[in-house]
Protein backbone atom coordinates (compact mmCIF):
# COMPACT_ATOMS: atom_id res chain seq x y z
CA UNK A 1 0.00 0.00 0.00
CA UNK A 2 1.18 3.05 -0.70
CA UNK A 3 0.62 6.16 1.10
CA UNK A 4 0.64 9.61 0.04
CA UNK A 5 2.72 12.66 2.21
CA UNK A 6 -1.07 14.38 1.77
CA UNK A 7 -2.88 11.41 3.14
CA UNK A 8 -0.44 10.86 5.59
CA UNK A 9 -0.81 14.17 6.80
CA UNK A 10 -4.19 14.16 7.33
CA UNK A 11 -4.43 10.99 9.08
CA UNK A 12 -1.53 12.61 11.56
CA UNK A 13 -3.68 15.68 11.76
CA UNK A 14 -7.25 13.62 12.47
CA UNK A 15 -5.15 11.48 15.03
CA UNK A 16 -3.44 14.81 16.72
CA UNK A 17 -6.84 15.86 17.12
CA UNK A 18 -8.52 12.48 18.72
CA UNK A 19 -5.86 12.03 21.18
CA UNK A 20 -6.26 15.76 21.96
CA UNK A 21 -9.52 15.62 23.22
CA UNK A 22 -9.17 12.00 24.71
CA UNK A 23 -6.25 13.10 26.76
CA UNK A 24 -8.17 15.86 27.77
CA UNK A 25 -11.27 13.61 28.96
CA UNK A 26 -8.73 11.17 30.74
CA UNK A 27 -7.20 14.01 32.55
CA UNK A 28 -10.15 15.48 33.75
CA UNK A 29 -11.74 12.06 35.10
CA UNK A 30 -8.40 11.24 37.08
CA UNK A 31 -8.93 14.15 38.95
CA UNK A 32 -12.48 13.55 40.16
CA UNK A 33 -11.50 10.10 41.59
CA UNK A 34 -12.87 9.10 44.69
CA UNK A 35 -11.02 8.78 48.34
CA UNK A 36 -10.81 5.02 47.70
CA UNK A 37 -8.93 6.24 43.91
CA UNK A 38 -6.76 8.31 46.55
CA UNK A 39 -5.62 4.56 48.22
CA UNK A 40 -4.63 2.97 45.02
CA UNK A 41 -2.15 6.57 45.05
CA UNK A 42 -4.17 8.20 42.05
CA UNK A 43 -5.70 11.25 42.70
CA UNK A 44 -8.48 12.91 40.69
CA UNK A 45 -8.01 14.81 37.40
CA UNK A 46 -10.60 17.05 38.18
CA UNK A 47 -9.61 20.67 37.27
CA UNK A 48 -8.43 22.68 34.31
CA UNK A 49 -5.38 21.21 32.48
CA UNK A 50 -3.41 23.20 29.27
CA UNK A 51 -2.26 21.10 27.05
CA UNK A 52 1.67 21.08 26.84
CA UNK A 53 2.60 17.97 23.96
CA UNK A 54 1.42 14.91 22.35
CA UNK A 55 3.23 11.80 20.87
CA UNK A 56 1.27 9.45 18.37
CA UNK A 57 2.41 6.18 17.02
CA UNK A 58 0.31 5.37 13.96
CA UNK A 59 0.43 1.62 12.69
CA UNK A 60 -1.12 1.15 9.22
CA UNK A 61 -1.74 -2.27 8.34
CA UNK A 62 0.58 -2.98 5.57
CA UNK A 63 2.84 -0.09 6.22
CA UNK A 64 6.25 -1.50 7.56
CA UNK A 65 7.23 1.63 9.04
CA UNK A 66 4.71 3.56 12.55
CA UNK A 67 4.34 7.35 11.72
CA UNK A 68 5.33 8.96 14.72
CA UNK A 69 4.94 12.51 15.68
CA UNK A 70 5.65 14.51 18.73
CA UNK A 71 3.68 18.01 18.86
CA UNK A 72 5.62 20.45 21.52
CA UNK A 73 3.58 22.88 20.86
CA UNK A 74 -0.38 21.21 21.75
CA UNK A 75 -2.09 23.96 22.97
CA UNK A 76 -5.86 22.34 23.73
CA UNK A 77 -7.16 23.38 27.15
CA UNK A 78 -9.33 20.79 29.09
CA UNK A 79 -12.11 21.06 32.32
CA UNK A 80 -13.06 18.12 34.23
CA UNK A 81 -15.96 19.08 35.84
CA UNK A 82 -17.33 17.91 39.14
CA UNK A 83 -20.39 17.11 37.68
CA UNK A 84 -18.83 14.48 35.14
CA UNK A 85 -18.61 17.05 32.10
CA UNK A 86 -15.67 17.51 30.15
CA UNK A 87 -14.97 20.56 27.96
CA UNK A 88 -12.35 20.89 26.25
CA UNK A 89 -11.32 23.78 23.65
CA UNK A 90 -8.74 24.09 20.89
CA UNK A 91 -8.08 27.19 18.74
CA UNK A 92 -11.58 28.44 20.11
CA UNK A 93 -13.84 25.52 19.07
CA UNK A 94 -15.19 23.30 21.67
CA UNK A 95 -16.11 20.20 22.75
CA UNK A 96 -18.57 18.94 25.38
CA UNK A 97 -18.79 15.24 26.86
CA UNK A 98 -18.61 13.34 29.89
CA UNK A 99 -15.96 11.76 31.84
CA UNK A 100 -15.12 9.37 34.83
CA UNK A 101 -12.53 8.11 36.62
CA UNK A 102 -11.98 4.37 38.39
CA UNK A 103 -8.44 4.56 39.83
CA UNK A 104 -6.20 5.11 36.75
CA UNK A 105 -8.74 4.50 33.82
CA UNK A 106 -9.94 7.37 32.69
CA UNK A 107 -13.06 7.25 30.62
CA UNK A 108 -14.44 9.53 28.40
CA UNK A 109 -17.29 10.10 26.23
CA UNK A 110 -17.70 12.58 23.91
CA UNK A 111 -19.79 13.18 20.39
CA UNK A 112 -18.16 12.23 17.50
CA UNK A 113 -19.14 15.14 15.04
CA UNK A 114 -15.83 14.87 13.35
CA UNK A 115 -16.35 11.95 11.04
CA UNK A 116 -13.04 11.21 11.27
CA UNK A 117 -11.58 9.67 14.96
CA UNK A 118 -13.85 8.68 17.56
CA UNK A 119 -12.21 10.14 20.94
CA UNK A 120 -14.19 8.70 23.11
CA UNK A 121 -12.92 5.55 24.90
CA UNK A 122 -10.68 4.08 27.94
CA UNK A 123 -7.30 6.50 28.99
CA UNK A 124 -4.80 4.98 31.13
CA UNK A 125 -3.21 7.77 33.51
CA UNK A 126 0.49 7.03 33.00
CA UNK A 127 1.31 10.15 35.62
CA UNK A 128 -0.65 12.70 37.84
CA UNK A 129 0.89 15.61 40.32
CA UNK A 130 -0.74 18.49 41.45
CA UNK A 131 0.79 20.37 38.59
CA UNK A 132 1.52 17.67 35.54
CA UNK A 133 -0.86 14.85 33.96
CA UNK A 134 0.22 12.33 31.26
CA UNK A 135 -2.62 10.01 29.67
CA UNK A 136 -2.24 7.37 27.13
CA UNK A 137 -4.83 5.71 24.99
CA UNK A 138 -4.25 2.79 22.32
CA UNK A 139 -7.14 2.59 19.31
CA UNK A 140 -7.74 -0.27 16.92
CA UNK A 141 -9.89 -0.01 13.50
CA UNK A 142 -10.64 1.36 10.16
CA UNK A 143 -9.99 4.41 9.66
CA UNK A 144 -11.51 6.20 6.37
CA UNK A 145 -9.79 9.12 4.92
CA UNK A 146 -12.63 12.00 4.19
CA UNK A 147 -10.85 13.67 0.76
CA UNK A 148 -10.09 10.48 -1.20
CA UNK A 149 -12.51 7.80 0.82
CA UNK A 150 -9.43 5.35 1.39
CA UNK A 151 -9.97 3.48 4.13
CA UNK A 152 -7.60 1.42 6.02
CA UNK A 153 -6.78 -0.69 9.04
CA UNK A 154 -4.52 0.89 11.93
CA UNK A 155 -3.80 0.98 15.23
CA UNK A 156 -2.95 4.67 17.01
CA UNK A 157 -1.39 4.73 20.49
CA UNK A 158 -1.48 8.53 21.59
CA UNK A 159 -0.03 9.96 24.77
CA UNK A 160 -0.95 13.40 26.21
CA UNK A 161 0.95 15.61 28.69
CA UNK A 162 -1.07 18.21 30.23
CA UNK A 163 0.00 21.35 33.03
CA UNK A 164 -2.70 22.55 35.44
CA UNK A 165 -4.09 25.53 34.32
Amino acid sequence: MILTNEFQHKVLNAANRMFILTAFVFTASFFSACDDDDDNGIGSVAGNWAGDKTELVIKVEGVPTPFNETDDSFAGEVEFQQDGTAVYNDDGEETIGTWSQTNNKLYLTIPDDSEEFDMSGTYTIQELTGSKLRIYIEKEGSFEDPDTGLVFDATIQATLYFNRD
